[in-house]
Parts: structure tokens; C-alpha cells; sequence
């Protein structure tokens, strides 16, 4: 999906970054089961997805996923044979009224497709443990879903 000078980057940036809380947002989601047989979502570069979440697992490098382009929020757990699980956060739609079924896959934390809706995330660095806060709302502001992931949480055991 990304290039050899994309991925280059991506793995310099994730080493050398400072940040206490690290975000990778992709336009497509990195969970598996999402769309299958598509070349459409991470699912259908399983070799790239690997070298990139291998990368991250060999650094010690703890990440937020993001992703959209599914017409659906959805919370998963990523689980990964090395005990490092990634959380994935994919943002809804705001105006389609095109829905995505909630796919129920392993991992799957929380789904929602009823109406358009959209994800805020709150990142506070400054506490003793540094927090993200994901929120989900429906299209008329109602909150239907909110997640504290805490530093330790992206952390590798």
C-alpha cells in the first residue's frame, strides 16, 4: 500500500519521535476480516501490513490506530502473536448514507451503524499517565461510545 520512501519514513518518524503517545492514521483499516478478498483495506497487503506492525513490535514502539472509509465506527483490539495488541479507532461516516454492516471479527470491541456519526479523540500528555480518550457520536451529537486507552495500554508487557 505505501510505497518503499513511505514506509521508509513512517519507520524513521516512529523511531525517532519523542512523543510519549504515538497516532498512525491510514485512510483504510489495518484490522483483518474487515473487507475480505479486497484490495481495498490493509487486508489485501498482508506482507507490507506485517513489515510495518513487525517494525513497530521490534522498536517498542506503542501506536494508536486510526482509519476511516468503512460507514461505521468501530473500537478493535488487534492481537498479535508477540502479546502486543493494537487498538484501532475507524471513524464513521459524517454524510453518506451508504452503511457498512458491523463486521463482529475477533478484536472487535465496539460497532455502531445507525446513522452517520463521527469520533473525537481528547490526548492529555500532561497527567501522571498520559490518557487518549476516545469518544463516538451519532449524527445528531449524542455520544454512543467512550474509551479511555491509557499509556499503558499501547505500552509493550
Amino acid at each position: 500500500m505505501p510505497g518503499p520512501v513511505q514506509k521508509k519514513w513512517l519507520k524513521n518518524k516512529l523511531k525517532a519521535s519523542p512523543a510519549t503517545l504515538k497516532i498512525i492514521a491510514s485512510s483504510v483499516p489495518f484490522a483483518p476480516g474487515i473487507k475480505p478478498g479486497s484490495l481495498d483495506p490493509w487486508d489485501g497487503y498482508p506482507e507490507e501490513q506485517e513489515e510495518i506492525f513487525s517494525f513497530i513490535e521490534k522498536e517498542k514502539k506503542g501506536v494508536l490506530l486510526l482509519a476511516a472509509d468503512r460507514h461505521r465506527i468501530d473500537l478493535r483490539k488487534i492481537k498479535r502473536p508477540k502479546g502486543y495488541d493494537f487498538y484501532e479507532l475507524v471513524s464513521g461516516r459524517l454524510t453518506s448514507k451508504h452503511v457498512h454492516p458491523v463486521i463482529k471479527t475477533d478484536g472487535l470491541l465496539w460497532g455502531y451503524n445507525q446513522t452517520c456519526g463521527f469520533c473525537l479523540l481528547q490526548v492529555d500528555t500532561k497527567k501522571k499517565e498520559p490518557v487518549i480518550i476516545l469518544e463516538a457520536y451519532d449524527f445528531y451529537g449524542a455520544l454512543l461510545m467512550k474509551e479511555k486507552v491509557l499509556d499503558r495500554d499501547l505500552q509493550f508487557k
